[in-house]
């Protein structure tokens, strides 16, 4: 297995009235803990560690990890564990370390109650844009439903569906954040594209394995994703042993264009000047597509086709030198619908960015590779792209779960096709919805 670079950062939740701390009980470290401390400190070189100034030299049998002038008195309980930094941090209650982790043993090594986790992992030198950066959030009561939703967000800006976020504590799920700041550029360098949904499932593990180290067993873990972040979980809904048990795809591009590049130099000419939306402002006027587009359009051209001098919207693969089409054919970010979980695909028949018809020739891949009982296609009426605090977002999120651990199955009621051929049905749980009128697109009649 590769090792990751992972940066840690404990932050303790709860009161911090710093003007009346006080020091708390010094125990001795654990003994199993000092273990699983030493074979991590071993095995991931720790010598090298950055940021270790202050820690221990070793040998580092006798007290594990220590603090600077602690040596001997074991470590401070409940502010961190035995992976413990420099005094400065400590004042701050961030614990902090940055090392090379591999995942069987970094999965043995507990933290605190009452926490969020932060973890960083770091591209590895042949994959400079496969950084991803997580925070963890556990709620009290967690462990009378112990669910994980994990959220992939959006690329450019780190921009979350607060909505994921906000229903799953409400409802006293735990859930984790991939925070891939640098997910628009994730595509542009090493083939990092197909690598980046492994090393998430890689992450996941880890975190569960944390979770259940200081709370209970993971029972279910659900996905969630958004816009670019959609497209990278339909990626991890197709890997061989996926950490989920159902994944919900909110606004993500689908399958109808070789990869997320040419979809973009697509959109670029095309995208929002479309109908049902001819009167919207052209794409490179958007700030949207500003932001989605031209950017990473811009630095990809630059990065892997320099002699491309025309204009962004021009560009297209098939008539550019082969070396170039043959790099991009290698970066493939779409999925063959060949599913290994349940996943619910989520879209707004307003959504010019990543519209239903591109997610539902996704969904036809899915016809012809996967059991027809794994997926379903929503597509509201009244959402753009992007559901955010919405009724139709949280229902989603039910019926996902409902039909893992229920068993029950999202149904299909009155059927009727639209003007384009498309064969569509209210979807149960939504009847009486008043805002979203969700549809859902029947599996096998989608052409």
């Amino acid at each position: 297995m590769k090792r990751a670079t992972v940066f840690l950062s404990f932050v303790l939740i709860g009161s911090l009235v710093v003007s009346s701390i006080s020091v708390p009980k010094q125990e001795a470290i654990p003994a199993s803990e000092n273990a699983a401390l030493i074979a991590l400190y071993n095995a991931a070189n720790g010598d090298n560690w950055y940021g270790n100034s202050g820690w221990k030299p070793p040998p580092l049998h006798t007290d594990g990890f220590a603090m600077p002038k602690t040596e001997g008195n074991g470590y401070i309980k409940d502010k961190f564990t035995a992976l413990i930094a420099n005094a400065e941090e400590l004042e701050n209650h961030r614990i902090t370390a940055a090392v090379w982790v591999p995942e069987s043993v970094f999965g043995n090594i507990t933290i605190p109650a009452h926490a969020s986790l932060v973890g960083y992992f770091a591209g590895e030198p042949d994959e400079p844009h496969a950084a991803t950066y997580f925070t963890l959030r556990i709620p009290e009561g967690w462990e009378s439903n112990n669910r994980l939703w994990v959220e992939q967000p959006a690329g450019q800006g780190n921009h979350l569906s607060i909505g994921s976020w906000l229903v799953a504590l409400s409802r006293g799920r735990a859930i984790m954040i991939a925070n891939t700041f640098d997910l628009n550029l994730f595509a542009l360098a090493c083939n990092s594209a197909k690598t980046y949904p492994k090393r998430m499932a890689q992450a996941v593990r880890v975190y569960k394995s944390f979770i259940e180290n200081n709370f209970a067993a993971v029972n279910r873990v659900y996905g969630v994703g958004f816009s670019r972040g959609a497209t990278v979980m339909n990626l991890v809904a197709h890997l061989e042993g996926t950490p989920f048990d159902a994944i919900l795809s909110e606004s993500g591009a689908g399958g109808g264009q070789l990869n997320i590049l040419t979809y973009l130099a697509y959109g670029l000419k095309n995208g929002v000047t479309k109908a049902p939306h001819p009167s919207l402002e052209l794409p490179t006027t958007s700030p949207a597509w500003i932001l989605w587009a031209y950017q990473t359009m811009y630095a990809y051209l630059l990065i892997s086709d320099p002699s491309y001098q025309g204009a962004y919207a021009n560009w297209v693969l098939e008539e550019r030198p082969q070396d170039v089409q043959q790099l991009l054919t290698r970066k493939n970010l779409w999925a063959d619908g060949n599913l290994k979980t349940k996943i619910i695909f989520l879209s707004g028949l307003l959504d010019p960015l990543a519209p239903c018809g591109e997610t539902a020739s996704l969904v036809t891949k899915c016809n012809s590779k996967s059991q027809q009982d794994n997926y379903r296609l929503y597509c509201s009426r009244n959402y753009g792209h992007g559901f955010s605090i919405s009724p139709d977002l949280a229902n989603a999120m039910e019926i996902l779960e409902n039909w893992v651990e229920n068993q029950t199955e999202p149904g299909l009621l009155v059927t009727y096709q639209d003007s384009g051929g498309l064969q569509h049905s209210k979807a149960a749980g939504y009847e009486n919805d008043p805002v979203g009128y969700m549809v859902a697109v029947k599996a096998g009649t989608i052409n």
